[in-house]
């Protein structure tokens, strides 16, 4: 430890440990030395704080937004991954969702098209950022003036 505390008093374990490795022929792991050195005092835990996130409050009232989403999981334990897409509006936590193969645009809109039937058209839908639903590409002149979207779902409605 008397290295460490004459040569590199500041730095981080990782690196000591490397420069203990190369410079004086000392193998070390850099966990063990980080130990050694929060014994020491020479290395005190620091403790990632979580990001700030702001939460939205919910909406007021159901219909104003679904949240459209879609997990692939081995969700019934047989070792085969499913798709589970699932719409939950966000006022009252209602939700609904199907199970399928892959999360793909007929899966979207057949998910869609089952809540539509069953509560009626949402205002809103807020949705992640899958080509699904995105595209990172400009729209054309003629997609803008027509007010398309060029993405997936968008293109398969009626």
């Amino acid at each position: 430890m008397q290295i460490v505390r004459n040569n590199y008093k500041g730095f981080k374990p990782t690196f000591i440990a490397e420069k203990l490795y190369e410079e004086h022929h000392i193998k070390i792991g850099a966990s063990t030395l980080r130990l050694w050195m929060m014994e020491t005092g020479l290395w005190k835990k620091i403790r990632k704080t979580a990001k700030h996130r702001t939460r939205r409050p919910r909406k007021e009232h159901f219909g104003e937004m679904i949240q459209m989403d879609g997990s692939i999981h081995d969700w019934f334990g047989t070792g085969k991954e499913v798709c589970l897409m699932n719409m939950v509006d966000d006022a009252t936590g209602t939700s609904y969702g199907l199970f399928d193969t892959g999360e793909t645009t007929q899966v979207a809109l057949q998910c869609l098209f089952d809540w539509i039937m069953k509560y009626g058209i949402p205002y809103s839908i807020y949705c992640d950022y899958k080509s699904l639903f995105y595209t990172k590409r400009e729209a054309t002149i003629e997609e803008q003036l027509a007010g398309n979207c060029s993405n997936k779902v968008w293109r398969g409605l009626p």
